[in-house]
């Protein structure tokens, strides 16, 4: 009888041993798979952004296109020169509206 209670002790707390493994191996995974959902969404937003900057990208490389077949190299140089360095002509004044 006294075989049978520590064997049954032992067995029970072999058992709490298991499940209290059991869980915090689940709220482990739970948290990986919180974590995992979460980079999901941010790859799925960063995406949608490259989706809309190639989108632009494609665009504004038809619009160089046209000006290189169209033979007006010249315009081209004088538009990347003035939005993307801030050349200006000597008499040329540029205004700024704020929003």
């Amino acid at each position: 009888m006294v075989k049978e209670k520590n064997f049954s002790r032992k067995f029970i707390a072999v058992l709490c041993v298991l499940f209290a493994l059991l869980g915090i191996s689940l709220w482990k995974f739970g948290f990986k798979a919180y974590g995992l959902k979460n980079e999901l969404r941010n790859a799925e937003i960063k995406l949608e952004q490259d989706k809309e900057e190639l989108e632009s990208q494609i665009q504004e490389n038809a619009e160089n296109r046209a000006f290189i077949d169209n033979g007006d190299i010249n315009e081209l140089i004088e538009k990347y020169a003035k939005e993307n360095y801030g050349y200006v002509y000597p008499d040329e004044h540029v205004y700024y509206i704020a929003q």
